[in-house]
């Protein structure tokens, strides 16, 4: 028998897109919900990002609905055949959905993305036109009070995981003559969602790092938080959701699992692989553990981002006329212009995981501008 500290229905680890998306559903479903985030802020990776959610089949499309059956035509292709129908269709069949309950129990409205085509839209059901890809609206930021500034941030240089600051620009310069503090991208996401949660009584618990689930012989009950000096555990009676991001801050685990080398992250440095492990402690099975969203990136020596090495997303840079990027022998062996998440291919194909412990390079091209 465990002595409970606190209570709640549903017991939310992680404060990005997916953990808020959760909260919020439990709390419209009548459950009494308690959210708990490692960090002093909150969003997450998402806040960070350029919050478009890809949502292949709805009919907000200018040029008419977009069918589950293309969709899945051009899952299938992308997997090469190798994925989990059942589960796969349930996403694409929850998609439209998902974006009406959001906007119908928040301020959230979300519009199509304007020039995202499919990554690889030439493959059977791709779009080249675009319309899968969706963002949220411009939020004021001034609605959520005193949360207003406790929203994770990069500074406004940093190139990341999904906007650049001249994109950011760009997004901005549509609210720019509005009156209010708006934000955009993963930011207005993140904002939606907290707000939501605010008005239903749901305040978020800050730099609260959940431990250890607990469990009796019928499954997990709850969990165990680290908050500063205290140490407590959370009744969670109709469950617990992982919601705690990633594990590339965590080098074991990434050299464990992933395909090929990661030289660095550009994601906030808390996404250490805590719900992993705490998974993993429970004979949790795991699945597609050999993946990330790959980007190419360059570091600065001595540049750090709360106390880690700063990782920049080469993204905008390598797509310019007259640049292209070679190895270090000098050699072109990618296609600049293609979509970021492709060209780890090449990477890992010049720069192999087996030497990866005995070779400390971390920058495998330079960017030549020709006259």
């Amino acid at each position: 028998m465990t002595d409970w500290d606190h209570e709640a229905d549903v017991v939310v680890l992680g404060s990005g897109g997916a953990g808020l998306t959760a909260a919020l559903t439990a709390a419209v479903n009548g459950a009494t919900v308690e959210v708990y985030e490692k960090a002093a802020t909150v969003g997450g990776t998402t806040a960070v990002s350029g919050g478009i959610v890809w949502i292949p089949a709805h009919p907000r499309s200018a040029d008419g609905e977009l069918t589950a059956e293309d969709a899945m035509a051009y899952l299938r292709a992308q997997s090469l055949g190798y994925m989990d129908d059942e589960l796969v269709e349930t996403f694409v069949q929850s998609g439209a959905p998902m974006l009406d309950f959001l906007e119908g129990h928040s301020d959230l409205v979300f519009e199509v993305a304007a020039g995202f085509p499919d990554y690889k839209p030439e493959l059977p059901g791709g779009k080249p036109g675009g319309g899968r890809s969706l963002h949220a609206g411009p939020f004021d930021l001034a609605r959520l009070g005193e949360w207003r500034d406790r929203i994770t941030s990069f500074p406004a240089d940093f190139s990341n995981v999904g906007i650049d600051a001249e994109t950011r620009a760009r997004i901005h310069a549509a609210v720019d003559n509005e009156s209010g503090d708006y934000c955009v991208a993963g930011t207005a996401l993140i904002a939606g969602l907290l707000h939501s949660l605010l008005d239903r009584g749901i305040t978020p618990h800050t730099e609260a790092r959940a431990v250890e689930l607990i469990a009796d012989p019928l499954g997990i009950t709850g969990v165990r938080i680290e908050q500063g000096d205290r140490d407590f555990r959370v009744r969670a009676h109709r469950g617990v959701v992982l919601g705690t991001g990633g594990f590339e801050w965590d080098q074991r685990l990434v050299e464990a699992y992933l395909r090929g080398p990661m030289r660095g992250a550009v994601s906030p440095p808390n996404n250490t692989g805590d719900g992993l492990r705490m998974a993993m402690a429970h004979g949790a099975d795991l699945a597609n553990m050999g993946e990330a969203w790959w980007v190419p990136i360059v570091q600065i020596p001595g540049d750090t981002f709360e106390g880690q090495p700063r990782s920049r997303s080469v993204r905008l840079e390598r797509t310019r006329p007259r640049s292209i990027i070679v190895n270090r022998a000098g050699r072109r062996f990618l296609n600049e212009a293609g979509e970021y998440n492709s060209m780890a291919g090449p990477f890992h194909f010049l720069d192999p995981k087996l030497g990866y412990a005995n070779d400390p390079a971390w920058i495998v091209f330079d960017s030549i501008h020709l006259k």
